[in-house]
Formats: structure tokens, C-alpha cells, sequence
């Protein structure tokens, strides 16, 4: 499990690897809104919100600990064991709380909604086991293996989603969630099988790592809830003043500028281990040019993007049913919630590697604080069309606070 070294090779593997998640992610969108009810994506939407608050917690947590402390371990695989037996210990609980919660609404009421919360268990844990294993890879440096694991992954999910479409299966939206969840145990499982991590031995130090990571990750926690609640709150305010249907219309519109957001998530996954690794060395020089190196590749990305959907918009637009209606100020200001967000993501990749949770969280506490009284005001009053660009100026706002405290603070002189 030596695997190669970190070099261009090995990171464009991961963003391969981002790209097909991408690919998955996107084609999941243009089905459902396709094939299923509008509101049915638009509670498809709710609960993948919901999904990534779970998957922040596991990350602020577990894998960004993981990822940041593993350079440092002399027993790294069986830390690497100890912190998915730790994850599994934490987040299983807490899944089936939420199912729970979904079959008290289920017996109420026989909503979609209800349905895709009752069996969450069966998708929202495999996909935190195959998050894990990427983290992992990605510190073993193999990241030709995690895109392996990503080529099977997508390709067995969208032939089976392809293949419900087909059968014309009522709740496409829950179908989408549980094969994604199958796939994803699966492809976990040939991970823990093929790196034979030693679970075993993993038992007895679940709680000395969990102390561990609790140290500076009960303000990663912090900070990640409140990122959520500015990315993700939105979701929850226009289903309350304006219904599932609202939801969908403006996720679809942010369905189009998708992969911009999971090219930044693969920048933040091949960065962080190689950015760890440098801070320990303490090579600035080194860090300043793959920092520099990663902004140019986001705004070229940007603009390349933009440039393609310019000439491609009509047959894209053409795929969405008459029910959804186009926005251009919504699409505009997603664009920028994107750029923004990215920016700023690399400014926080180093303070997470410097350990400097704590002032992450406060300022991420602001500047969610902020966005989320601006959006209980804008939606009512003015429209869901809006939301997006208070996002979007919360996003400028915290990465201008977050680059400030890098460059001030942390940069090594």
C-alpha cells in the first residue's frame, strides 16, 4: 500500500475521480427532473440537505482529523481503522434517529418526504463509509485506486437508476437515494476487504482517538454546522415560505453550475493531505505555489465552464420540463455563490491543516448568523429568486475574513 508518489499524476486522479461524481451527481438531477414530480425533487433536495449536515459532521470529525493528524501517525492503518469504527460507533445512532423521526412523520402522513427519511439508514451510512474510504486513499496517496472505486461506483448507480427509470418505478427519488446507497456499501466493502485494515485491533483505541479528535474538532464541528446552515439553510426557508416547489426550482437552476462545486470539493480533497504534509515540513514556499496553483485552476475552470454552457444552454435548458422556469438572476448568482466559495475554501484548507479551528468557527459564525437573518427577511418579502444572492454575498464576505486571517495569522513568514 506504498502507492505513488504525490505528483501531477496522482492528483489528476482525483479530480478524476470528483469529475464522476460530478457526472453522477448531474445526470441524478436531469432524471429526476425529468421523470419524477416537481415537489419530488424538491423533497429529494431537502433530504440531500439534510444528508450533507451528516456528512459534515462525519467530517469534521472524523475524516478532516483523520487527514490533517495521519502524516504524523507511525501506525497509520490502524488509526485509519480506529476512525472508521469511530465513525461508524457515532453516526450509525444518529441515522436511525433520523429514520425514526421519519416514520413518526410516516405515520401521520404518507409523504414522499416521510418515505425518503424512514429509510435513510440504508443509503446515509454506506455513503459515509465510501466518503471515508476516499479520505483514506487519498492519505495513502493512491489516489489511482480512488478513482478506480469511483469508476465502479458510478458506473453500477447510474446503470441501475437507468434501469428503474426504465421499469417506470413510482418515488424514482427514493429509488436514486437506495441504489446510491447499495452501490456505495459495496464499493466500501471492496475497500476495507482489499487495504485489510486491522479492525480488529482498532476496538481499543477508538477512545484514546476519539479524545483526539475531539480537541480541535468540536470547533470544526461548530464551524461546519454553521457553513451548512449558509449553504444548505436556504433549502429549509424557501420549503417553509414557499413550498417543496420552490426547492426544486431553485436547485434546478444550481443543478447547471454543479460541477463547478464538486471541481472545488476535489481541489479540497487532493489539497489538504498534501497541504498537511507540507505544514509539518514547514515549507512555505512550497504551500504558497500549490495555494497559487489551485486558485488559477478554479477561475480557469470558471471560466471555461461558463464559456461551454454559453453555447450550450438551449439544448441544456431544452431537458427541464415547462413546469420549471429559467432564471437568469438565480443562475448569475449561484455562479458567484460558487467562485466565492471555492476562493475561500483554499484560505480555509490551511487553517484547518494549522489546527486553528476555533476562529473558523467564529467566523463562520458571523457571517451565518447574517446570511440567514437576510434570507428570513428577503424570501417573504421579496422572493426565493433572491435567496441565492444573499448566499452568495455571505460567501465573498466570509472568504475576504478567512484570507485575512490566513495571510495575517498563519502564513509562516
Amino acid at each position: 500500500m506504498n502507492g505513488q508518489s504525490f505528483g501531477k499524476d496522482s492528483a489528476a486522479w482525483g479530480v478524476y475521480g470528483q469529475v464522476l461524481q460530478s457526472l453522477a451527481n448531474f445526470l441524478t438531477g436531469i432524471i429526476l427532473i425529468s421523470y419524477a414530480s416537481k415537489d419530488e425533487f424538491g423533497n429529494y433536495a431537502i433530504v440531500m440537505a439534510t444528508m450533507l449536515v451528516v456528512i459534515g459532521i462525519s467530517n469534521a470529525l472524523i475524516t478532516t482529523q483523520m487527514t490533517v493528524r495521519a502524516p504524523k501517525k507511525e501506525r497509520q492503518r490502524e488509526y485509519v481503522a480506529s476512525m472508521l469504527m469511530l465513525q461508524t460507533v457515532l453516526f450509525g445512532p444518529l441515522i436511525l434517529l433520523i429514520a425514526a423521526a421519519g416514520y413518526w412523520y410516516h405515520s401521520m402522513t404518507t409523504s414522499n418526504l416521510s418515505l425518503l427519511l424512514l429509510f435513510m439508514p440504508l443509503y446515509l451510512l454506506p455513503i459515509l463509509w465510501l466518503e471515508f474510504a476516499r479520505r483514506a486513499l487519498f492519505i495513502y496517496t493512491d489516489l489511482r485506486a480512488a478513482f478506480m472505486m469511483d469508476c465502479f461506483y458510478t458506473t453500477a448507480y447510474l446503470l441501475l437508476l437507468y434501469g428503474a427509470v426504465k421499469q417506470d418505478y413510482a418515488d424514482l427519488n427514493l429509488l436514486a437515494l437506495l441504489i446510491s446507497g447499495g452501490c456505495a456499501a459495496v464499493s466500501a466493502i471492496l475497500f476495507f476487504v482489499w487495504t485489510e485494515l486491522p479492525l480488529g485491533r482498532a476496538w481499543g483505541t477508538i477512545r484514546s482517538s476519539f479524545h483526539e479528535a475531539w480537541g480541535q474538532g468540536r470547533w470544526a464541528l461548530g464551524g461546519v454546522a454553521l457553513t451548512w446552515l449558509q449553504n444548505q439553510g436556504y433549502v429549509y426557508i424557501l420549503a417553509f415560505f414557499s413550498g417543496a416547489s420552490a426547492v426544486a426550482e431553485i436547485n434546478a437552476v444550481r443543478l447547471l453550475l454543479a460541477p463547478i462545486a464538486v471541481f472545488s470539493m476535489a481541489i479540497g480533497k487532493v489539497l489538504l493531505p498534501r497541504l498537511a504534509s507540507l505544514w509539518h515540513q514547514e515549507k512555505q514556499q512550497a504551500i504558497d505555489r500549490l495555494m497559487s496553483q489551485a486558485l488559477l485552476a478554479y477561475i480557469i475552470v470558471i471560466a471555461f465552464y461558463a464559456a461551454v454552457f454559453y453555447v450550450i444552454s438551449e439544448t441544456i435548458l431544452g431537458w427541464f420540463p415547462d413546469s420549471y422556469q429559467f432564471s437568469f438572476l438565480v443562475f448569475v448568482s449561484w455562479a458567484f455563490f460558487f467562485l466565492f466559495q471555492g476562493v475561500r475554501n483554499i484560505a480555509s484548507l490551511m487553517i484547518q491543516v494549522s489546527f486553528n479551528f476555533r476562529p473558523l468557527t467564529i467566523r463562520s459564525a458571523l457571517v451565518a448568523s447574517f446570511s440567514l437573518i437576510f434570507l428570513l427577511i428577503i424570501v417573504p418579502y421579496f422572493g426565493p429568486q433572491n435567496a441565492v444572492s444573499v448566499m452568495a454575498l455571505g460567501e465573498c464576505f466570509l472568504g475576504f475574513l478567512l484570507w485575512q486571517y490566513y495571510l495575517r495569522r498563519i502564513r509562516l513568514c
